[in-house]
């Protein structure tokens, strides 16, 4: 199987972001994984992980408050068709590795 170009060093961040993170809640960990994914709003976030919305976004709003997270800009939800915020791994936490 043909490995894309950036993809060991991909996996070796992840790993040694998760091995950093033990202050973090499961819930808190689980939603950073998700964000560490790509850019996705709350509403997403809670789809993947099988939760309420309401149970995510002041796992999200922690994830700021630490400087993991942060707002990446909006889009408007599918869904709800209102204005929603996209969030990102902090480029802060990016340049640990």
């Amino acid at each position: 199987m043909k490995v894309r170009e950036g993809y060991y060093p991909e996996q070796n961040r992840n790993q040694s972001l998760k091995d950093t993170l033990p202050e973090l809640s499961r819930l808190q960990r689980e939603v950073l994984d998700v964000i560490t994914s790509g850019t996705c709003t709350t509403e997403e976030i809670a789809e993947k992980l099988g939760k309420y919305v309401h149970s995510i976004t002041g796992r999200v709003f922690e994830l700021r408050e630490m400087g993991y997270v942060e707002f990446a800009g909006s889009t408007v939800s599918e869904k709800t068709r209102r204005t929603v915020s996209l969030w990102k791994v902090s480029q802060k936490q990016l340049k640990l590795f």
